[in-house]
């Protein structure tokens, strides 16, 4: 395996609410995208992953395990200090060759390229993407509709939290692109997996390139991302 992440400010933001984790020795990967505004979002993201991954998951019921555990200490710190602190999450865990196993909430992405073509895995936790599933809203209306950055579903605003969790059988070339809406927001999917490709040899270079790209579109928001590289060696 090859990875590497990267946090940004942005150009407009004056905290970066994002937190990530990016670690080979342990196969764990995280990008978290705080909210709540003056340091609260920075508070929720750096909790939930910093509780993710010094609990050194192992397996895919370890990392749900965590991820609960993160929710109740936010939704818990929260009301503590009386604000709305909240954030996303979506983490991958490569714990034995052939598959990894992702768990997700919220509106941060992953992405996989594979042979070319590029597969958003995660689903937004939104109330308009929920709308556009269900065939009530079409793409383009999705994209322009005033509330498509309202969350459905997040770390710490309720007691419990449901979690999307996924595994994916893997292949040698394959690229896993975890991200926070800093990017995705500013890229259509195809734009993501063009500058990709156009470097796959290095983690760093394509996570220096796509963080080089939302900054170059404005930056409107905090950016992180994390990319892992699937090799040879990764494979049975």
């Amino acid at each position: 395996m090859k990875a590497n992440g990267i946090s940004d400010v942005g150009k407009i933001r004056q905290n970066n609410e994002d937190s990530f984790y990016c670690s080979l020795e342990t196969a764990l990967f995280i990008v978290a995208d705080g909210l709540g505004g003056h340091s609260a979002g920075e508070v929720a993201s750096s909790m939930t992953v910093e509780h993710v991954s010094n609990g050194k998951p192992k397996n895919i019921d370890d990392l749900l395990l965590l991820i609960s555990e993160a929710n109740t200490k936010v939704h818990n710190e929260a009301k503590a200090v009386g604000n709305d602190m909240a954030t996303t999450i979506s983490s991958l865990i490569l714990p034995e060759k052939n598959q990894v196993y992702i768990a997700h909430v919220g509106d941060s992405r992953i992405y996989l390229i594979r042979d070319n073509e590029i597969y958003c895995i995660t689903e937004d936790h939104t109330p308009v993407m929920e709308s556009l599933r269900e065939g009530l809203l079409t793409l383009e209306q999705s994209k322009r509709h005033p509330l498509r950055h309202m969350l459905s579903r997040t770390i710490g605003t309720h007691p419990e939290v449901e979690i999307d969790a996924i595994n994916i059988d893997i292949l040698s070339g394959d690229i896993f692109v975890l991200c926070t809406d800093g990017l995705s927001n500013l890229h259509e999917d195809y734009e993501i997996r063009d500058i990709v490709l156009k470097d796959i040899s290095e983690a760093n270079i394509i996570s220096k390139n796509l963080v080089e790209s939302a900054l170059e579109r404005g930056g409107t928001d905090n950016v992180s991302v994390v990319v892992l590289i699937i090799e040879d060696s990764d494979i049975i």
